[in-house]
């Protein structure tokens, strides 16, 4: 079980996540759980964001890419790329539901948590 923590603060959020995420269902191993976007340079001067899933972790990955690749696309401020975020990531399952049906154990699951600064 994934434990995360957000707390807004006067100078900004601050996210909190632990570190422990298990493998095949039983081999339990340590992995930062905190995205932290742009990882080098910026396509977009002044954006930053922070992420933090919890479920299918090849799918965590999948989503915080595609959303952070439209927040980066977005044009004018923080809530056009706000906006963008979560355009991407009901995109993005509304394609998963196209692939598998309810119900199925197969399906991928995944919660997020963001910050975003502009």
């Amino acid at each position: 079980m994934t434990m995360v923590a957000g707390f807004c603060c006067t100078d900004g959020i601050v996210l909190c996540a632990d570190s422990q995420e298990t493998l095949d269902g039983y081999l339990k191993v340590d992995t930062p759980k905190a995205e932290i976007r742009p990882e080098g340079k910026s396509k977009r001067k002044g954006l930053f964001a922070v992420f933090v899933g919890a479920g299918h972790g090849p799918l965590i990955d999948a989503l915080i890419e595609e959303m952070w690749d439209a927040a980066e696309r977005a044009r004018g401020g923080m809530k056009n790329a706000s906006d963008a975020m979560k355009a991407a990531n009901r995109k993005y399952h509304k394609e998963l539901k196209e692939v598998f049906r309810d119900g199925d154990p197969e399906y991928p699951r995944a919660e997020i948590i963001y910050a975003a600064q502009f």
